[in-house]
């Protein structure tokens, strides 16, 4: 039997085409062969096609050993990192993720700061990277509650504003002369908290702290803020009127409480004392929609406690026990809170779920939390 000679100019076009192609040809002729030969009542139909249609047909059957080529590729290229995709492909809700850290190789003088990586909290997955060029560690992120922005000060000059996870895109809500740090938003998504150093250099006499309306953008300050050479460490209650702080001029460091609406309020704190020892230290305050937290230090040993807002109570919640946690964060989940922890700012990440009894699971992909402590 003899082949169309629509199948012949096939053969021969595809010859053409994948000359340069590293295929093998017998994949060519196993895809032409299934051409029908001839027969009495198709073959005129056949030659009366325009041999336009042979080059069209000749051209669909390269792109498609192309195609194949390319996707054959891919699956043999060597995985990514987890977390690597693409950051502005958002929401990422902080019931649902938090954000980590991933060290990145270094480069003198300084080195880099780690990036910043987004961690999904149900199957300990680093889901997406944010640009280093658009921020990373030291720029103190925040995610929204709804996980649209990250939220972020850069300084040269001193800025904060927020990365757009939807569009890209970066934004800036304030700009002014010292250091704008240690970003903290309420639970509800609707008030900032960050430090504001008048001064650089003199950070015990110039400190502030500014709350900020974001429904409004109306900003307001609360001056004399106890901040010493470390950042604050800060949380906002879910509703924003509240703000629990840990003075930074002291060795041991209490747990302040203050209105957000009082201009006066570093002149009259309300101060948390029943924790476990006299020579505590507290850090790291986190305020979620079911309860204050904080870390409790007395000597070596570290617990999470929670804090009752009216009666200032401190229940001990969790004992991480030496050499202890001095960074960690809080995943309030529908069914009650995660806790993502690590035994040094930047070092090996385990989230926690005391709802099983406080197992504990290493999180892949990161070697830190994207937090602003506070030591």
């Amino acid at each position: 039997m003899t082949q169309d000679p629509l199948a012949r100019a096939l053969r021969d076009t595809c010859a053409t085409l994948t000359a340069h192609m590293l295929v093998p040809a017998s994949s060519l002729d196993a895809l032409l062969d299934k051409v029908p030969v001839d027969s009495g009542h198709r073959s005129q139909r056949r030659r009366l096609l325009p041999i336009g249609a042979a080059l069209v047909s000749a051209a669909a059957v390269s792109a498609t050993v192309v195609l194949g080529l390319q996707l054959g590729d891919r699956t043999h290229r060597a995985s990514a990192l987890p977390g690597t995709g693409v950051a502005a492909s958002g929401p990422f809700p902080s019931s649902e993720y938090f954000l980590a850290t991933r060290s990145r190789p270094f480069r003198p003088p300084q080195g880099h700061p780690p990036q910043v990586v987004i961690v999904r909290a149900s199957d300990h997955t680093a889901v997406a990277t944010i640009p280093p060029k658009t921020l990373d560690e030291s720029n103190s992120p925040v995610l929204s509650p709804d996980g649209s922005r990250i939220y972020a000060t850069w300084s040269n000059p001193s800025r904060m504003g927020y990365y757009d996870l939807t569009t890209g895109k970066t934004v800036v809500l304030d700009s002014r002369h010292g250091i704008l740090t240690g970003l903290t938003i309420s639970a509800d998504g609707k008030t900032l908290a960050y430090e504001w150093v008048g001064t650089p250099g003199s950070p015990e006499t110039s400190t502030s702290i500014v709350i900020r309306d974001l429904d409004t953008e109306e900003a307001r300050f609360l001056p004399n803020a106890p901040a010493g050479p470390q950042v604050l460490s800060m949380a906002l209650s879910p509703d924003g009127a509240q703000l629990a702080v840990v003075p930074t001029t002291t060795t041991t460091r209490p747990l302040l409480l203050v209105r957000t609406t009082d201009a006066r309020a570093f002149g009259h704190p309300a101060r948390v004392t029943g924790f476990g020892c006299a020579t505590h230290s507290a850090y790291e305050p986190r305020w979620t929609v079911h309860g204050l937290y904080a870390l409790d230090f007395c000597g070596q040993a570290s617990d999470l406690v929670t804090i009752d807002p009216k009666t200032h109570a401190t229940r001990v919640f969790h004992r991480f026990n030496a050499p202890g946690i001095t960074a960690y964060t809080v995943i309030p989940t529908s069914n009650g809170e995660l806790i993502a922890a690590t035994g040094q700012p930047t070092g090996h990440a385990l989230l926690y779920d005391p709802q099983r009894g406080w197992k504990a699971t290493a999180v892949t992909g990161i070697d830190g939390l994207a937090e602003i402590t506070s030591d």
